[in-house]
């Protein structure tokens, strides 16, 4: 992966420095045996003393450099595992050295195996079983915001003389509108079929027939 991408920090935080993107990405960082990495000395052909009569130490390997081994190897051996009992691994018990012996041997390729007879000399102190850090980057996805939809624009106010939001005609007090009764007027009609020009049923003076004032 070419170029420098920003990652999390211990603070939970990013940068995006050296990403003219702005991507943000998580690292996740796993420690794993190198089992294809370990390695031991060939055991020496010689016959090793022992450093101290009953230490089970060979080859003059001292108690301290046990520890320090021990330490080294904390990836992949618990030297407080319960099969070994009150008080855990000692050296001086040529039992818990050979499942030492054996833990390594199965972690170790074929080439590098060590030999299992429960005494720690130079080739049991030598193994090793190296550790790697794989880093793995991971791109944050974002999903995208929602846009809200948008409201519905409300219908325009009628207007004065607008008579398009009317669907009935003779409304009143609307421009336009005409009267279709001719209220007041009376219907009644006379021997002619001719409607007199009378209003509330009061003598206008503008029918077809007056009645003549008495004398």
């Amino acid at each position: 992966m070419g170029g420098k991408y920003p990652s999390f920090n211990e603070a939970g935080l990013f940068s995006t420095e050296g990403n003219p993107e702005g991507e943000k990405t998580t690292t996740t960082t796993t420690t794993r045996l190198a089992t294809e990495q370990a390695s031991a000395q060939r055991k020496p052909e010689y016959i090793q003393s022992e450093t101290a009569p009953g230490s089970n130490l060979f080859g003059g390997v001292t108690a301290d450099s046990v520890q320090e081994r021990l330490q080294q190897e904390s990836s992949w051996f618990d030297p407080n595992d319960p099969i070994f009992g009150e008080g855990g691994f000692d050296h001086r018990n040529s039992a818990h050295v050979t499942i030492y012996q054996k833990r390594f041997n199965e972690n170790a390729p074929s080439g590098q195996q060590i030999e299992v007879d429960g005494d720690w000399g130079k080739q049991t102190q030598s193994a090793h079983i190296p550790t790697e850090t794989i880093t793995t980057e991971e791109k944050i996805v974002t999903p995208p915001e929602e846009t809200p939809d948008p409201k519905p624009e409300p219908d325009p106010e009628p207007t004065e003389g607008d008579t398009r939001t009317y669907k009935s005609r003779g409304r009143a007090g609307i421009a336009g509108d005409k009267a279709r009764h001719n209220i007041g007027r009376s219907a009644y009609r006379g021997p002619l079929g001719i409607r007199k020009g009378s209003s509330a049923g009061r003598n206008t003076g503008q029918g077809l027939f007056t009645r003549k004032p008495k004398v």
